[in-house]
C-alpha cells in the first residue's frame, strides 16, 4: 500500500503538471547547482546530502558572481517567457521571484554591510539541520559539525570587516540574540556533542565551540561599540521599497495603498464574526454573561476564557502537541479532509535552545523525499519563574494549540512537505510561493473547523478567530511601520485603542514586522485569496463539492504562485 501510493503520486504529478519546457529546465537546473553552491545549508536542509560538509563563503568575489548570476538569469527567462506554457510560467515567476529577491537582498539591502539579522540568521540555522539528521555516520556528522564551526567564526569575522550600518530596532535586538546565540555555542552545543563525539577528540570540539562563541560576541561588541552609535537607516523602508519589494515578493499587482485597505477591511470583517461568535458562545454557556459594546473588553473576556486553559510544564506541553497530532492524523483520515501519505515522517521536539522561543515545521526536501520533517515547538524551561511560566503557558493555551496544529502539520505544512518533496516541478518545492505556503496552511484552520475539528468546541473556533486577527494586525504594523514610519510606539498605542495584543506582547510578531515583513503579509493575504476559491468551489459544485479533492488538487499544484490557484482548479 505505502509503495503504492508513492508510485501513484508521482505517476498523477508527472502527467497532470509535465515536465517544464527543455530550455526552462536548463535555466533550473543550472540555478540549482549554483544555489548549492552558494547555500549549502539551505541546500541541506533541502535534503542534498554533500552540502552538509560546507558552509556559506560570502566573500566579495562569490557575491559578486552569484549577483551577475541572478541577473543572468532572469534575462535568460524573460527571453523565452512568450512561448511558456501555463504550468511553465509558473515555475518561471517562481524563479524570477526568487531570484528577484536575491538582487533585493545583495544590491539594494547589501545585507553584509547593513544587516546584523541577516548574520544571525546565517549563524543560528547553521546547525539546525545538521544536529538531527540520521541518515549521516558519527565521524561525518563530527566532520560536517566542525567545518560548520570554522565557517561561523569566519563570517563572524567577515561581519566585522564588513558591518557598518542598520537599521535601529533590529540591529538592537540582535545584541540579545547574539548573546543567546553565544551561550548556546558555548554550553548547550558541548553537551550535545557528547553524544556523537568521540573521547579523543572531544577537548578539541569543546575548545571549537568556545572559540566560535567567542566569535559570536566580539560580532556583538562591534555592533555594540562601531555600528549602532554610527546608524544612518530608519527602521522602515519607505513607499518605494516597499512597493518593488512586495511586487516581486507577492507576485501580484498590488500596490501598499491596496493592501492597506485589504487589511483593513479584513480586520473589520473578523471583528464582526468574533462578536457573533462570542454571542453565540456566552448564549450556549447558559449564563447571564452579556457581550460588551466596547471591543476591548470583549476581547479581554475571549482571552480570559480561552488563556485558562493550559497546561504547566515542558512535558506535559510536548504531550498536549504530540496526542494533538495523533487526533489531527486520525480527524484528516476519517473525514476525508486530505490524502495522508500512509508513511508517517514527522517528529514533534522541543525547539533547540537556541531558537527555544520559535518554533515550526521543517520539511525534507526533495533532495531527500522521505527524510524526517522536524515540528519544533517553543518552549519555557521548568527553570523559568513562576510569571514566565504563565505567560508562556497562556499564550500558548490548549484551544490555540488544537488550531496550530492544523496549520503546522495536518493538514497544513506538514503535508504540504511531503507532496511538495516529490513534485516533478522541483521549483515549486525549493523556491515556493511563500503567500501560498502560508495562506494554505491558514486555510487548513479554517477547513477542519468547519468539518468539526476540536468537537465543534466553539472556543476553539474563537481561539481561531483571535490568531486571524494577530495575523492581521502583523500585516497592518508591516505597512505601517515601513510605509508611515510607525515605531514601536505607535504601534502599540494602535492595538491598545483597538484591543489587539500589543506587538512587544510577541517577539516573534514584532521581529518578522521589523525582519520579514513581507513574510507576515503571507498568512492574511493567502489565506484571503485562497479562502474565495474554496468559497467560489463550494459554490460552484454545491452538494458534489469534494472537500478532499479540493485539498489535494492545491497540495499535487504546489505552491504555484496565487494567480494560478483559480485556472488549476478549473481542470
Amino acid at each position: 500500500m505505502k509503495r503504492f501510493f508513492t508510485i501513484a503520486l508521482v505517476i498523477f504529478l508527472a502527467f497532470s503538471c509535465g515536465p517544464p519546457a527543455n530550455d526552462l529546465t536548463s535555466i533550473i537546473d543550472d540555478y540549482l547547482e549554483e544555489w548549492k553552491e552558494f547555500y549549502p545549508t539551505e541546500a541541506f536542509n533541502n535534503g542534498d546530502r554533500a552540502s552538509a560538509f560546507r558552509y556559506e563563503n560570502f566573500s566579495d568575489k562569490r557575491v559578486g558572481k552569484w549577483i551577475k548570476f541572478n541577473r543572468t538569469t532572469l534575462s535568460k527567462i524573460e527571453n523565452i517567457r512568450a512561448e511558456l506554457t501555463f504550468d511553465d510560467r509558473c515555475d518561471a515567476d517562481l524563479l524570477s521571484r526568487y531570484a528577484g529577491l536575491e538582487i533585493e537582498r545583495w544590491v539594494h539591502d547589501d545585507v553584509l554591510r547593513n544587516s546584523s539579522d541577516f548574520y544571525y540568521q546565517q549563524i543560528s540555522g547553521a546547525l539546525t539541520y545538521l544536529l538531527v539528521r540520521h541518515y549521516l555516520t558519527l565521524e561525518e556528522k563530527r566532520t560536517a559539525v566542525l567545518n560548520r564551526l570554522s565557517g561561523i567564526r569566519t563570517l563572524c569575522h567577515l561581519g566585522v570587516d564588513k558591518l557598518k550600518d542598520g537599521r535601529p530596532t533590529s540591529t538592537k535586538e540582535s545584541i540579545r540574540l547574539f548573546d543567546e546565540l553565544a551561550t548556546f555555542f558555548k554550553q548547550n552545543l558541548c553537551d550535545i556533542g557528547r553524544t556523537w563525539m568521540d573521547a579523543a577528540n572531544f577537548d578539541d570540539f569543546q575548545q571549537q565551540c568556545r572559540d566560535t562563541a567567542e566569535c559570536i560576541r566580539s560580532l556583538m561588541s562591534h555592533l555594540k561599540d562601531n555600528v549602532i552609535p554610527n546608524m544612518t537607516l530608519h527602521n522602515g523602508m519607505g513607499w518605494e521599497n516597499y512597493a518593488r519589494k512586495l511586487r516581486i515578493f507577492s507576485l501580484m499587482d498590488i500596490t501598499p495603498k491596496k493592501l492597506l485597505e485589504l487589511v483593513l477591511e479584513a480586520m473589520d470583517e473578523t471583528k464582526k464574526e468574533i462578536r457573533r461568535v462570542a454571542q453565540e458562545y456566552w448564549a450556549e454557556s447558559g449564563t447571564d454573561t452579556d457581550v460588551p459594546d466596547d471591543f476591548k473588553r470583549l476581547l479581554e473576556m475571549i482571552r480570559e476564557e480561552i488563556e485558562t486553559l493550559h497546561v504547566e510544564s515542558e512535558a506535559d506541553f510536548l504531550k498536549l502537541y504530540r496526542d494533538l497530532a495523533q487526533r489531527a492524523e486520525s480527524f484528516v483520515q476519517d473525514n476525508h479532509i486530505a490524502t495522508i501519505p500512509p508513511k508517517r515522517t514527522f517528529v514533534i521536539q522541543k525547539s533547540p535552545q537556541q531558537l527555544a522561543r520559535w518554533g515550526g515545521v521543517f520539511w525534507s526536501g526533495p533532495f531527500d523525499p522521505d527524510a524526517t520533517t522536524l515540528f519544533y515547538i517553543p518552549w519555557v524551561s521548568d527553570e523559568s519563574t513562576e510569571p514566565e511560566k504563565e505567560a508562556f503557558y497562556r499564550r500558548y493555551n490548549i484551544p490555540l494549540s488544537t488550531v496550530l496544529i492544523a496549520h503546522e502539520l495536518l493538514p497544513g505544512h506538514y503535508l504540504q512537505g511531503k507532496y511538495a518533496a516529490v513534485n516533478s516541478r522541483i521549483v515549486r518545492s525549493v523556491f515556493y510561493d511563500q503567500f501560498n505556503i502560508e495562506g494554505f496552511a491558514t486555510l487548513c484552520q479554517r477547513v477542519m473547523l468547519d468539518a468539526g475539528w476540536g468537537d465543534n468546541n466553539t472556543l476553539i473556533y474563537l481561539a481561531h478567530l483571535l490568531s486571524q486577527m494577530r495575523i492581521i494586525s502583523g500585516a497592518l504594523y508591516s505597512v505601517k511601520v515601513h510605509c508611515e514610519g510607525w515605531d514601536l510606539e505607535k504601534a502599540a498605542a494602535f492595538a491598545a485603542g483597538n484591543g489587539l495584543n500589543e506587538p512587544e506582547a510577541s517577539d516573534q510578531a514584532w521581529y518578522r514586522v521589523m525582519n520579514l515583513p513581507f513574510q507576515i503579509l503571507a498568512y492574511s493575504i493567502g489565506y484571503r485569496e485562497l479562502n474565495k476559491s474554496y468559497i467560489a468551489q463550494r459554490e460552484r459544485f454545491g452538494e458534489a463539492f469534494v472537500l478532499q479533492e479540493f485539498m489535494d488538487t492545491l497540495l499535487q499544484a504546489g505552491a504555484v504562485p496565487l494567480y494560478a490557484v483559480p485556472e488549476i482548479l478549473k481542470r
